[in-house]
């Protein structure tokens, strides 16, 4: 279904009709247009330069405005491998960087879609990663015990490497940490013990390998909380 707009109709829609001075550019209107088609998808910032025929630099100076007003969110994340691999196809060269502002319009940016994306990807790339630091951690740690703060800082450290770069870093590396712990445990490589911090004086959640520690166990609470005990 196809409608035909007015001009003062479509600039309604868009939410331009406060901003007269973004709507008199031609450029800011198709890039705002462009976005505004992505919906909840978005649009990655390459693939938009590609359509517009303009660089990077002149594509900032664009959005910018639109951002500023409010009328565009900009988030910066990996590049999908397919959104990779499409815009090598159609600008004939590799992405200078797999990073890359994935825009959205306001009424369509939800960060729970963003975050959730995120870690699909990450579990696909960092998984595996991460599993391996966290148990190298364990068995390079002389007691083969390792406090979760600890090891969730990795999780952090790799989300970072991985490039996820959002406000939600934080969570999404938590996440991260709390599926790849699961797995370790299910597979029974890992259990959850409950060690006395000497320099806190306080037990707290750690990692240990599996029947390495028989007490105290948390068997019948295979996923622990991640909050110190006061």
């Amino acid at each position: 279904l196809r409608l035909d707009l007015t001009e003062a109709a479509r600039r309604h829609l868009l939410h331009l009709t406060p901003h007269p001075e973004l709507a008199e550019s031609s450029m800011v209107r198709r890039a705002f247009q462009a976005i505004a088609r992505g919906r909840f998808e978005g649009c990655w910032g390459p693939m938009l330069s590609l359509e517009l025929g303009v660089n990077s630099r002149d594509l900032f100076y664009h959005i910018e405005g639109l951002r500023l007003a409010g009328l565009v969110v900009s988030v910066h994340i990996p590049m999908p491998p397919p959104v990779q691999a499409e815009y090598e196809r159609r600008a004939g060269q590799v992405p200078l960087t797999v990073h890359s502002n994935l825009f959205f319009h306001t009424r369509f940016y939800d960060p729970e879609r963003i975050e959730a994306a995120q870690l699909h990807m990450l579990l696909k790339h960092a998984a595996i990663p991460l599993t391996e630091r966290i148990m190298a951690a364990i068995q390079g740690s002389p007691s083969q015990v390792v406090f979760e703060t600890d090891l969730r800082a990795l999780a952090l450290q790799t989300v970072e490497e991985f490039g996820s770069v959002h406000v939600v870093t934080g969570r999404i590396a938590t996440r991260l940490y709390q599926r790849v712990r699961a797995q370790l445990v299910e597979q029974r490589r890992v259990e959850g013990v409950r060690v006395k911090d000497q320099a806190a004086q306080k037990l707290r959640d750690a990692l240990c390998p599996h029947g390495a520690h028989p007490e105290p166990h948390l068997d019948e609470q295979p996923i622990l909380s991640l909050q110190d005990d006061p």
